[in-house]
């Protein structure tokens, strides 16, 4: 420890304390270059990555990094129909419930206005109601962003009333007796509810 602190030799010590200054700072300068080289090949193996990975991205990728979600196709759609009960007495409206949902894996854009889905109710061949006759003149189209597994709930009641395309006055009110419900949304049909009205 000594002759560390205290060079000795034939020379001055000035010159043994510049040698081992020379030597201190060419070990750190080649540490340091070693580090630099370590820390570029990880860096250039992960950009590599990334830029590979994003290189093909599909294109629900690219329309989500854009903000602007692809509409859901009839694949990824799926309907159910449900009625609030199966008789109704006299003075009783029914109230239907239509349920979208995304079944995909992505998220999607789904129209969920109400001229986009239509409710029919039919006593045998006998078409009675439906709620795309008489369309709410502000209703647009309303698209909503469905995320992968999410459903969409509608509210659909009828007042027991007749109608007809153009929207028509002093039709006939409906009697007593049995009758089927279907749901419709994006090209899909749901299967036939049978209610009573009484």
């Amino acid at each position: 420890m000594s002759n560390v602190l205290h060079p000795v030799g034939p020379r001055p010590s000035r010159v043994y304390w510049v040698r081992r200054i020379v030597v201190v700072a060419v070990l750190v300068a080649v540490v340091g270059a070693v580090v630099l080289l370590v820390r570029l090949a990880i860096g250039g193996s992960a950009n590599g990555a990334v830029t590979g990975a994003g290189a093909r991205p599909s294109t629900t990728a690219t329309a989500r990094a854009n903000g602007t979600p692809q509409a859901c196709p009839a694949s990824a759609i799926s309907l159910a129909f449900t009625a609030d009960a199966t008789t109704y007495g006299p003075g009783v409206n029914p109230t239907f419930t239509v349920t979208v949902t995304n079944t995909g894996t992505q998220p999607c854009t789904f129209d969920a206005a109400e001229a986009a889905r239509q409710v029919v109710v039919t006593s045998g061949v006998d078409r009675i109601w439906s709620s795309a006759d008489c369309p709410n003149p502000a209703a647009s189209t309303k698209l909503l962003l469905l995320n992968a597994g999410q459903p969409y709930e509608a509210s659909v009641p009828w007042a027991r009333v007749r109608s007809a395309a153009g929207c028509p006055t002093g039709l006939p009110a409906p009697r007593a007796g049995t009758y089927q419900a279907t749901a419709g949304v994006a090209g899909k049909t749901s299967p036939p509810l049978v209610m009573v009205l009484k």
